[in-house]
C-alpha cells in the first residue's frame, strides 16, 4: 500500500472521521488529489463514507475495522524491521540513544505552544542547570 493511502489511514486512525476537504488539508494538498485514493480506500473497504449530520452537502471519511487492521499491520512490519535493523546494526550504546531521542520527540510531539510565559522561564532555568 502507498505511503498515501497510509497516510489518509493513519489520519483517520489518529483524527477521527473527518471531511475530505479537512483530510486534503492535514496532507497538505488540493481535494481533487486525493480523489482517486479516497475512491480505493473504500473500495477496499479501509474507510467509509458517511453523509455529515450538521452539513447534507458534506461527507465524513471513516476508519473501517479492515482499514484499523491494515494499519496495524503495517505498524507491526515497521517495529520489526527498526527492531532487526537496530540490533544488526547499531551498538548497544548506539540503540540507547534513539530510545531516548525518541522520548524527547514524544515530548515534543505533545507541546502545544501555548505556555505562559513563566512555564517558559522555567523551562530555560532547567536547561542551564
Amino acid at each position: 500500500m502507498s505511503s498515501v493511502k497510509l497516510g489518509v489511514l493513519g489520519y483517520l486512525y489518529r483524527d477521527g472521521s473527518m471531511t475530505p476537504g479537512a483530510l486534503a488539508a492535514a496532507e497538505g494538498v488540493q481535494p481533487q488529489s486525493l480523489t482517486r485514493v479516497l475512491a480505493d480506500l473504500e473500495e477496499c473497504a479501509y474507510i467509509r463514507r458517511e453523509q455529515d449530520e450538521t452539513d447534507r452537502r458534506q461527507f465524513r471519511l471513516e476508519l473501517t475495522a479492515e482499514g484499523r487492521e491494515v494499519l496495524e499491520r503495517d505498524a507491526v512490519r515497521r517495529a520489526v524491521w527498526l527492531e532487526s535493523a537496530m540490533s544488526l546494526r547499531l551498538t548497544e550504546t548506539e540503540q540507547e540513544m534513539l530510545r531516548l531521542a525518541a522520548q524527547l520527540m514524544d515530548k515534543l510531539a505533545t507541546y502545544s505552544g501555548d505556555q505562559s510565559s513563566d512555564d517558559r522561564r522555567e523551562l530555560q532555568k532547567e536547561e542551564l542547570i
